[in-house]
């Protein structure tokens, strides 16, 4: 090497100049060394200079072994240039890497090119140094720091010469040196710019600044909330067919069984919501926890609570109820039928839950309230259950619906939606009048109410009149589902903005609290309860099968029957022939048959058909959207995707 200098500016480029017109030679006459890159400081308060070696290039050529210069050719490292020795058309190929710089005749090529004798190519490499950085973040609401700490990197690039070749890499050597110079006093100064001054992790400062891989920890630590627990419910009671003597604590949103309770039976537990305790961040600030949600528990004629504990007052089934915001607990009585029902039972029809034990017989009908449990068949038969449905047996020719009482209560939450939206028009009005009079709202009294309902609807209050005379008469048929506060809400409804002289609502302020109820008993009566509707049987042939919830069909499958769910169907066998739908969902093992009978599947427009083997004179439909099997098809996958029928 020859002579060489170190000079330090705002960039490398600028370094090597300043070396360059001292040395009074050019780049490719030189070696740089970068020994330290430009940056920030460590908080970025001072800028670092940029430090180079520049070296100045001696090339001293090996001397070829007697009688093989003439016969080498191609191309070869020599120092830190390039010599070529070739005759056309035999010229070698060069093809520089990414970890150096290689100049054809002062120019800087990137890509792969043809060595001539006559080029003066020469190869530029830099050392780079990378100094150690660490960054900190404030999570959980600022009451945890957490610092990243990258370790710095050394590397040092070399070049070794090389035999001539036809095509030759260039490529420098590396060697990796990882270093970390960082002082625990700059990471608590850093924590000091952000406020953060107590509560510090001094092992885990320590830590930073020794590693030599990527480090995560924890500086500094606040106080934690600890969240409160929500109103539950712990039950005692057994399920059918369990011999298990130990407590059970059961999901209530996830029931879907009959058990049957006796009376004095202890059967549940009321756990009350229990408080959180707030947190503290790194600043002093109070974290406050989320608030809890208690179990406004509702107990029916049937049972009775003692000290938190719910006790049966009667033998029966045990009921439960999420709405929501309330849990309804009851028991029910069950009808317990042993042996087939036929013309000497008569048909049954029951208040509660139902257990046949046999056969429903042509032209029978069962029908309840609750579940319904048939230990046989089910032969040219009605069934009709306002819960759930299991039958053990085929279905033969018959008719069987689940989930009445659901689709009635749906339809309630409906209509009580659209005369909330009539309310909310009137109510925002009165806040506009008590905003320009600035009065209270107390001084809005019943007939200015009526007269601006009347106003505000105009050729909708005819409209309204109606939906709340329906509205009233779907509430009066189940009284019995729904909570006492529907009676006061029912009362004070029925007069309003009619007869002023009956209303009992007789200000804006308590038209305002009549609002407030009427949403909540909206976010109850809509609230989507856990026990869906099921209805779940093995076999059926030519027959009818409903459900405001989910068909399960578990071994042979179904012919020629017609389906109808309003959530999910599911097929463990054959589906020959008829039509299902299901609004979210349709799964079938195998659909149609080898003859081409036609087979009708049907699910809404945000729905999914999964079929196993699809046999040709299939045809399934998403909302609109029909797809036909003009062959065998398996693992079919149907969905919409971007508007588009996608079938996979």
């Amino acid at each position: 090497m020859g002579k060489s200098v170190r000079v330090k500016a705002p960039t490398v480029e600028s370094a090597v100049d300043i070396a360059l017109e001292e040395l009074g030679l050019k780049l490719e006459d030189v070696e740089v060394d970068v020994i330290v890159n430009p940056g920030s400081g460590v908080y970025g308060l001072k800028n670092r200079l940029a430090e180079v070696c520049v070296t100045q290039l001696q090339v001293k050529v090996p001397v070829m072994p007697s009688g093989t210069a003439e016969a080498a050719t191609g191309a070869r490292i020599i120092g830190k240039r390039v010599e070529v020795v070739a005759d056309a058309p035999n010229f070698p190929v060069i093809i520089p890497k990414n970890n150096v710089t290689v100049l054809k005749n002062g120019v800087a090529i990137k890509d792969r090119f043809i060595a001539y004798p006559e080029d003066d190519i020469r190869i530029r490499m830099n050392d780079e140094i990378s100094p150690p950085q660490f960054s900190i973040t404030l999570i959980e609401q600022n009451i945890i720091a957490i610092i990243r700490v990258t370790p710095g990197m050394r590397i040092k690039r070399t070049l070794q010469n090389t035999d001539f070749s036809d095509i030759l890499h260039i490529e420098a050597h590396e060697e990796i040196e990882l270093f970390n110079n960082l002082e625990a006093e700059q990471i608590i100064e850093k924590l000091s710019e952000l406020g953060i001054t107590e509560r510090l992790n001094l092992k885990a400062i320590e830590e930073a600044t020794e590693t030599l891989i990527d480090f995560e920890a924890i500086v500094a630590r606040g106080h934690l909330p600890v969240e409160g627990i929500n109103g539950d419910i712990q039950l005692y009671v057994k399920t059918n067919g369990d011999t298990c003597n130990k407590q059970e604590k059961v999901d209530y949103r996830e029931m879907n069984r009959i058990i049957s309770v006796q009376k004095n039976e202890r059967i549940a537990a009321y756990l009350p919501a229990v408080a959180g305790v707030d947190g503290m961040d790194l600043f002093g600030n109070k974290v406050p926890t989320d608030p809890v949600q208690d179990l406004d528990i509702r107990l029916g004629d049937h049972v009775e609570m003692r000290d938190n504990e719910i006790y049966a007052l009667s033998s029966g089934i045990f009921h439960l109820e999420n709405h929501g915001s309330y849990i309804k607990i009851d028991v029910q009585h069950e009808y317990i039928h042993e042996g087939n029902v036929d013309l000497s039972s008569g048909n049954i029809r029951f208040t509660g839950d139902v257990m046949i034990s046999k056969d429903v017989t042509p032209s029978m009908c069962v029908s309840a309230t609750g579940k319904v449990c048939i230990g046989g068949s089910v032969r040219k038969a009605t069934i009709e259950s306002e819960q759930s449905a299991y039958i053990e047996g085929n279905v033969f020719s018959s008719t069987v619906t689940v989930g009445k009482k659901e689709t009635d209560l749906s339809e309630i939450s409906s209509l009580l939606q659209g005369l909330i939206v009539y309310f909310e028009q009137i109510a925002e009005t009165i806040r506009q009048i008590i905003h320009i009079r600035g009065i209270g709202m107390d001084e809005i009294d019943a007939r200015e109410l009526k007269d601006l309902f009347r106003i505000i609807l105009k050729d909708r209050y005819f409209d309204y009149q109606k939906e709340k005379q329906l509205f009233l008469q779907k509430v009066d048929l189940h009284q019995a589902d729904l909570a006492p506060e529907w009676t006061d809400f029912i009362s004070k409804l029925d007069g309003l903005f009619t007869d002023t002289s009956l209303t009992i609502i007789r200000n804006a302020a308590q038209f305002e609290e009549f609002l407030d109820n009427g949403r909540v008993l909206y976010s109850q009566i809509s609230a989507p309860d856990a026990n869906r509707p099921v209805l779940k049987l093995p076999y059926a042939v030519n027959s009818i099968l409903s459900c405001s919830g989910i068909i399960d069909v578990t071994e042979k499958g179904l012919h020629n029957c017609t389906v109808s769910a309003t959530e999910k169907v599911f097929i463990e066998g054959v589906c020959r022939g008829g039509e299902m739908y299901a609004e979210q969902k349709v799964s079938i093992q195998e659909a149609g048959s080898s003859n081409g009978v036609k087979t009708v599947i049907k699910t809404g427009e945000g729905g999914i058909i999964s079929i196993g083997l699809a046999h040709y004179g299939t045809e399934i439909w998403l909302g609109e959207r029909v797809y036909h099997f003009y062959e065998d098809k398996l693992g079919v996958h149907a969905r919409i995707v971007g508007n588009e029928l996608l079938i996979e």
